[in-house]
């Protein structure tokens, strides 16, 4: 049987989806700056975007992200990979390089994004 904490998480985790919603990205892992395999589809939640997009017009984004899914997909996170969005309320479509990757302790990663050319 599942801790107390863990019942609570998955009933917060659910609250979150929700509320904000899922989105497809796409993850293409990059190793010195090259293509490192094929694209992998995952989902993440847009959370946070009013603190960078209000000020930035629409050069950051942040994603969070199960670290369950990244492990299926085989990826490990790093800076430098491209992550590609579709046009949403808050963000511009495109592809997006990691900057900084955060992983917490209920098993999620935050994923901030900052859109260039590549």
């Amino acid at each position: 049987m599942d801790s107390f904490f863990e019942q609570q998480l998955a009933v917060l985790n659910a609250q979150m989806l929700s509320s904000f919603g899922t989105e497809t990205i796409s993850y293409q892992r990059r190793i010195a700056g090259t293509e490192a395999g094929g694209d992998a589809d995952l989902q993440a939640v847009p959370i946070d975007p009013l603190r960078l997009e209000g000020f930035t017009n629409g050069n950051f984004a942040v994603r969070w992200l199960q670290k369950q899914d990244l492990e299926e997909a085989n990826i490990t996170p790093a800076k430098g990979d491209i992550v590609r969005l579709a046009d949403g309320t808050f963000t511009r479509g495109g592809n997006y390089t990691v900057m900084q990757i955060q992983e917490d302790l209920g098993g999620g990663v935050r994923l901030v994004l900052e859109r260039r050319s590549t």
